[in-house]
């Protein structure tokens, strides 16, 4: 069956080809009724929106771009669908990026949904080289927001975790409990997160008075 398209609208309607236009895009200038009799004679049609020609007159693509570092990792998946999710709710699509830690593919990701257009992207940074990437984003007239970490000082929107915060509430929860040594345990001395949440822990363990032989502290 052959694709119908905005002329087989605007015949079918008896109305000017921008006058489908209009309609089938909610733009204004365009009567109600005449937008209803386009909207039917489209869903008669069956119509199928053209998207690459719809996002150049648009200039949208209706697309978010979402790099992470690390699929393996059972935090990043769960963020992902989350994003999809809430993206899907308004009518967008995600194009998902996975960097392995590789600061070469994160730069590469980058460019590539540049050029793919997207008109967003949210990007988990790694940590190491998070502060020159913020810089050369600012080079990008395109909305950017970190998640799970932000480069420090960066001027952008981020949605990320207290750290400190979290290592000091579960190490006082322990702690108000009475018991008499506590332990520490994290997967690498290199990760920003286990870094703050370390710094939570023992911030508690001094509020506490704990000495250091009551505090176990073991960096895989």
């Amino acid at each position: 069956m052959t694709a119908k398209t905005i002329k087989d609208i605007a015949k079918a309607a008896n109305v000017s080809y921008s006058t489908v236009s209009r309609a089938v895009n909610n733009r204004p200038g365009v009567r109600e009724a005449t937008r209803l009799r386009v909207m039917e004679a489209a869903e008669a049609l069956d119509y199928r929106p053209n998207g690459p020609a719809r996002s150049l007159v648009n200039r949208k693509t209706h697309t978010i771009g979402l790099i992470i570092p690390d699929i393996t990792n059972p935090f990043f998946p769960e963020l992902a669908s989350a994003i999809e999710e809430r993206a899907q709710a308004s009518d967008y699509s995600l194009m998902l990026c996975n960097t392995g830690w590789d600061e070469h593919k994160e730069r590469s990701f980058i460019t590539l949904l540049t050029e793919r257009r997207v008109d967003g992207l949210l990007i988990a940074p790694s940590a190491h080289t998070a502060e020159e990437l913020d810089r050369e984003l600012l080079r990008l007239s395109l909305p950017v927001v970190y998640v799970s970490h932000a480069p420090a000082g960066t001027t952008r929107p981020y949605v990320v975790m207290d750290d400190v915060l979290g290592g000091m509430m579960a190490a006082e929860h322990l702690l108000q409990q009475g018991v008499g040594s506590i332990g520490f345990i994290g997967a690498t001395d290199e990760s920003v997160s286990i870094a703050g949440r370390l710094a939570g822990f023992r911030r508690a363990c001094e509020r506490y008075a704990c000495s250091p032989d009551q505090q176990v502290v073991v960096l895989e």
